[in-house]
């Protein structure tokens, strides 16, 4: 992904949030491999390219950085509000939120 990055500096191109959509499946893809192995560079790495690509759609449907990430913190709230927490052990929706905060700051 880091490489093709470079072509998303020459701004606007017709086709380009189709381009996205499939960096976005290649990288979900790459992350079910990267499961499948151990270690977990590349876990981290299949994950990284999907955040980029999740904000680099929003951007081109006119959704800014900073307003995705006050959406996700809403939903975060709306959704540790409704159900508490994800995992039995609770922590990873209030510590995403608090992380998420912790930047706003």
């Amino acid at each position: 992904m880091v490489g093709r990055v470079r072509e998303l500096n020459q701004g606007r191109r017709p086709g380009m949030v189709e381009w996205l959509k499939a960096e976005l499946v290649d990288s979900v893809a790459t992350l079910f491999r990267a499961m499948l192995k151990t270690g977990d560079d590349g876990v981290s790495d299949a994950l990284a390219n999907i955040m980029i690509s999740a904000y680099l759609l929003g951007m081109q449907r006119g959704i800014g950085f900073t307003q995705l990430d006050a959406r996700v913190r809403a939903k975060l709230r709306v959704t540790q509000d409704e159900t508490g927490t994800v995992t039995e052990g609770g922590r990873d929706l209030p510590g995403l939120l608090a992380h998420l905060e912790d930047r706003v700051r």
